[in-house]
């Protein structure tokens, strides 16, 4: 199973996030499906454009997993970030001069 897009995703708060998916092989089975969950709540097969709610700076975790016929299962995970620029950038600006002060 291959995740398609960047692992973890980022996004600012306030964006639109649509999910790139995952890609399923299987050196015997053909055509397998899997399963989607997102943040432990399971939302159904073969998904594709899964969303996250960005109203909030939040970590959001999206599950694809996958079972053959014989029972083998495979699973991947993409965490999605939802951050804030201004508390961010704050934050870094912030740690940023008090390492400046303490080296001087």
């Amino acid at each position: 199973m291959t995740l398609q897009g960047n692992n973890p995703a980022q996004i600012e708060i306030g964006a639109s996030y649509s999910d790139l998916g995952a890609t399923v092989t299987d050196n015997i089975d053909q055509n397998l499906g899997y399963e989607v969950w997102r943040d432990g709540v399971l939302l159904g097969r073969n998904l594709t454009g899964v969303s996250v709610d960005t109203t909030a700076p939040a970590e959001h975790l999206i599950n694809y997993v996958a079972t053959d016929n014989v029972g083998n299962t495979a699973t991947s995970t993409r965490t999605v970030i939802v951050f804030d620029l201004y508390i961010d950038m704050t934050a870094t600006s912030t740690e940023t001069a008090a390492s400046t002060v303490a080296t001087d």
